[in-house]
């Protein structure tokens, strides 16, 4: 029994120890994605692009067709406001969902932000990111929006899709912090858990194992004196 709990907890000690080292590869590999020099979006590219990519695109802004991110909480503070996404139309006719940023609401639910965006073509650099996501499933949006701005609760890209029909790319793009035509942006670029927790319980197995193994040792000592003295 012994030998078949130290065999266990051993074996989910390297197994959380790998976990740890494939996490600290996809860190590194976003900060190099996020660091490096921004390069032009192509639709055709797009999947084969890391998480933050830095990227640059060309397109015209959508100004009429905007999503208000509902609940969604100031970068570095806890004032809940709206996240702006603003559909960019690229040269090739796809649209990019362009995170703006943060803007507060006032308490009846209204914002007050100036939305508009220039009606001639842009040139705007920011990061590849998924769409946020809850921690809890909070249920759907309405199938249909009746009023633009559309105020969404943590959309889904099959939602976003009746939206703005079968162009959308399935990727959003953080607007750089220097960006302009933007609202507060603070991104916090980072996986939500890094590879320290999986040292912690690689650890955590680690001690397990040498407890049973001590257990062992310290009953087996104690059997064998018994037996001396008999």
């Amino acid at each position: 029994m012994m030998v078949v709990c130290v065999v266990a907890f051993s074996w989910l000690a390297v197994w959380q120890y790998h976990r740890a080292q494939e996490r600290e590869a996809r860190i590194a590999a976003v900060e190099a994605a996020r660091d490096a020099p921004p390069i032009l979006l192509m639709a055709s590219t797009l999947d084969t692009l890391q998480r933050y990519a830095h990227l640059w695109v060309k397109g015209r802004y959508i100004g009429t067709r905007q999503v208000l991110l509902m609940e969604m909480t100031r970068p570095g503070g806890t004032q809940v406001g709206y996240e702006v996404l603003t559909p960019l139309k690229l040269a090739s006719g796809k649209l990019l969902l362009v995170n703006r940023g943060w803007v507060p609401k006032g308490r009846d639910g209204a914002i007050h932000a100036d939305l508009s965006v220039p009606e001639q073509p842009v040139r705007a650099a920011g990061f590849l990111a998924p769409l946020p996501r809850p921690g809890l499933n909070l249920g759907g949006n309405p199938a249909q929006v009746e009023d633009w701005p559309a105020r969404l609760l943590f959309p889904t890209w099959e939602e976003l899709d009746r939206l703005y029909g079968p162009h959308l790319l399935h990727r959003m793009m953080l607007l750089a912090p220097e960006a302009k035509h933007g609202f507060a942006r603070d991104w916090k670029m980072q996986p939500r858990y890094g590879p320290h927790q999986n040292y912690g319980y690689m650890v955590q197995w680690i001690a397990f194992a040498v407890i049973v193994f001590g257990l062992w040792l310290w009953f087996s000592i104690r059997n064998l004196r018994r037996r001396r003295r008999t």
